[in-house]
């Protein structure tokens, strides 16, 4: 199982098989346009290998122009009546929009192997994340812990010295404070500023809106890795439940290796 493999099924809240009836004529008109909608493709026979306590998945929306980080119109038309395997993402709460999970390869063919390999991951990822609790031995530990706890009643000024000193921390910290991430409460200051390290950037910094301190971890992560960043501006319960899991797995696995 590769990395890049595990960390498309961490990142997805839903992963299906599923056939879709994409409206191959509405796509082919919406790929003409700049600026088109998103389409909904209905989902049939939906089977689902993660998320199973989410409602029915009837319709996936789906973005009709070629990007960086969606699979192509091309290739969705490829999968219009085929059983195919679906990474999804849902976004707002009850009634939730799905969409495909921001990778080129949220749409694969449903192939037996493809299909028992996502179903053993699943079942893997369950069990790291269940088995996590805090490790005080880890580097950091107590310099994590300490840290936190002061930002409930932080400054502005002293908030933004908290969160670049757990960004200094680099790598070596990451573990301390993903085993400490599951802490939901609030921010004295729901902002969190940081320096865009992207070479191809047109801002020199990134600013996001964390209301907890998991989602400001989240971003101070995504910071340091390039993993992550799922609720850098809040998030649901469950997304904020989710984006724990997904990191809990990431240490895990990087400490594998």
């Amino acid at each position: 199982m590769s990395k890049a493999f595990a960390n498309l099924i961490s990142k997805s809240d839903l992963i299906a098989v599923a056939t879709p009836d994409v409206p191959i004529a509405l796509v082919q008109s919406a790929m003409l346009e700049d600026s088109p909608d998103y389409i909904d493709v209905p989902l049939s026979e939906a089977v689902i290998l993660k998320g199973a306590d989410a409602a029915p998945i009837p319709i996936v929306k789906i973005y009709p122009k070629k990007t960086g980080y969606a699979p192509t119109p091309e290739a969705l038309m490829e999968h219009t009546g085929r059983p195919s395997l679906l990474f999804l993402t849902m976004v707002n709460e009850g009634p939730f929009d799905v969409y495909l999970t921001n990778s080129r390869d949220a749409l694969q063919d449903a192939s037996i192997m493809r299909v028992e390999a996502v179903k053993s991951e699943v079942r893997r990822q369950a069990v790291l994340s269940a088995a996590s609790s805090p490790d005080k031995s880890l580097p950091h530990f107590k310099e994590v812990r300490d840290l936190l706890a002061e930002l409930p009643q932080a400054s502005p000024k002293r908030q933004e010295k908290i969160f670049q000193k757990l960004e200094a921390l680099g790598e070596e910290g990451v573990p301390a404070m993903v085993t400490q991430m599951d802490d939901r409460r609030p921010l004295a200051v729901p902002r969190i500023t940081l320096v865009n390290k992207n070479l191809n950037a047109f801002e020199g910094l990134r600013h996001y809106g964390p209301e907890l301190v998991v989602d400001a971890l989240d971003a101070i992560l995504n910071q340091i890795t390039g993993f992550g960043g799922f609720v850098h501006n809040g998030g649901s319960e469950r997304k904020r439940q989710a984006t724990v899991a997904a990191w809990r797995v990431y240490v895990a696995d990087i400490r594998c290796h």
